[in-house]
Parts: structure tokens; sequence; C-alpha cells
């Protein structure tokens, strides 16, 4: 796998390989910032 990719780049590639991705990165990036509650 490419690190080339910019942020949108990487998202578009997520989204056209595999939704769930997004949807995990998407989740992981609103909680940490209402403060990671799923992070003990």
């Amino acid at each position: 796998m490419q690190q080339d990719y910019s942020s949108k780049e990487l998202l578009a590639e997520f989204n056209k390989n595999n939704i769930d991705l997004v949807i995990i990165s998407d989740y992981k990036h609103d909680s940490h910032q209402a403060g990671s509650l799923f992070v003990y």
C-alpha cells in the first residue's frame, strides 16, 4: 500500500475498496474529537 495519498484520495480509495474502512476511520476520528470514550 502506498503512503503518499492525500486525505481525500485515501478516503476515496477506502470508499471504492471497502466502505467499512471509511466508517471505521470516520468513527475513530469523531471519537477522538469527542474525548476518545473507548480509550480506557
